[in-house]
């Protein structure tokens, strides 16, 4: 495996049924992602009920529960455990292309050894109530992102889906 996708949850609600349905409709190989999801705060019924949904999808995952609620510690602690080349941040309440892995795969095959510093950034879209009614919100970068300053790309490193 070569992808390691973190969703940090609290209170997790229907939401979160849109992003597993979006992870599992991946089009790339499933052996090369997995996902971790770390519920933190309230376990109540919610570990047992995203587990529940989380046993019927096509794609590895793990589930973690941590009692300090805190989207920065969940974050944190998915990192600890990781042994992934690489991660990805994703939200309970994002829907991500079927696209999305495949492309950042194409990427990393095409850049063999020459990724020692990589921001992948994608398009983005806002909807209200149906993901399927969206409302434009594109982000663009230059075509070459080849720099040793990060720092470059602060402003876009702030925004929702570059955490």
């Amino acid at each position: 495996m070569l992808l390691d996708v973190i969703v940090p949850t609290f209170k997790p609600g229907f939401y979160i049924d849109d992003l597993i349905a979006s992870l599992n409709a991946q089009i790339c190989d499933k052996k090369l992602f997995k996902v971790t999801f770390v519920l933190n705060g309230s376990e109540l019924f919610y570990l047992e009920n995203l587990d529940s949904k989380l046993s019927k999808c096509s794609f590895e995952y793990k589930l973690f529960f941590l009692s300090e609620a805190g989207v920065s510690n969940a974050r944190n602690y998915a990192l600890d455990h990781t042994d992934f080349p690489y991660v990805f941040f994703v939200d309970d309440d994002d829907v991500i292309s079927e696209n999305i892995f495949r492309d950042f795969f194409n990427v990393i095959h095409q850049n063999p050894g020459n990724l020692k510093n990589i921001i992948f950034l994608s398009n983005v879209y806002s909807f209200y109530n149906d993901p399927n009614e969206k409302i434009p919100e594109y982000l663009t970068l230059a075509s070459s992102l080849s720099t040793q300053n990060i720092f470059l790309f602060r402003k876009f490193l702030s925004n929702a889906c570059s955490k």
